[in-house]
């Protein structure tokens, strides 16, 4: 397999996590209510939490993917991620929830653009809108997996170790991710892609005139 299908599998899986993790509290929700001592509106919090920390980190993820990097960036965010989803399986009380829930939105926010930037770096143009269809229907996959198989896995191991379990997968495609991923082919320049001729007053600018 060439590298460039390697990244494109790589990235693909944690966005799939990224995807898979968003929607895990609706099924365990029985069990947070117990455990970690909620009502519905703590249970309403802790499940929002991902969303605005994912949301707002979009901001900073747009001005700094092009400078840092896509392998750098989701290769930091996700081990956030994973100490998110770590501390959420040892979660008992509204406040840890909430903590575990902002750093798993915060770990996963850049698996899409990170990916979309890295196959425009490693793939030709003509290709890109049907690549990027596939991530997002393996993105619909991770949704999918966070129904009935993340029951499944709930009731063999409990929704901790299946936390657990999950994270320790995550390690595993980070692990990867930062072994195999490369920002540019080798045949390209790395400064015309991670290094922007604009200075980051261009980049704040922009979006606040947004």
């Amino acid at each position: 397999m060439s590298r460039r299908w390697a990244i494109f599998l790589i990235t693909s899986a944690n966005f799939f996590l990224s995807q898979f993790y968003r929607a895990t509290n609706a099924v365990i929700a029985d069990q947070l209510l117990s455990d970690l001592s909620l009502d519905t509106k703590g249970l309403g919090t802790v499940s929002a939490a991902f969303f605005y920390a994912f949301s707002i980190t979009q901001i900073p993820i747009s001005m700094l993917l092009d400078r840092i990097g896509p392998r750098l960036m989701m290769t930091g965010l996700s081990l956030v991620g994973i100490a998110g989803a770590i501390i959420f399986a040892g979660s008992d009380s509204l406040q840890m929830g909430v903590l575990a829930r902002i750093l798993l939105g915060v770990g996963m926010a850049c698996n899409l653009m990170g990916t979309l930037k890295l196959l425009t770096t490693w793939f030709p143009p003509t290709v890109f809108a049907t690549l990027s269809g596939i991530v997002f229907s393996i993105g619909t996959l991770g949704n999918m997996a966070a129904t009935v198989p993340m029951v499944l896995l709930v009731e063999l191991v409990g929704w901790r170790q299946a936390f657990m379990l999950i994270a320790g997968v995550n390690l595993i495609l980070v692990m990867a991710l930062w072994l195999i991923v490369r920002d540019t082919p080798p045949d390209l320049s790395h400064k015309n892609f991670a290094e922007p001729s604009e200075p980051p007053s261009s980049a704040l600018s922009g979006l606040l005139a947004l």
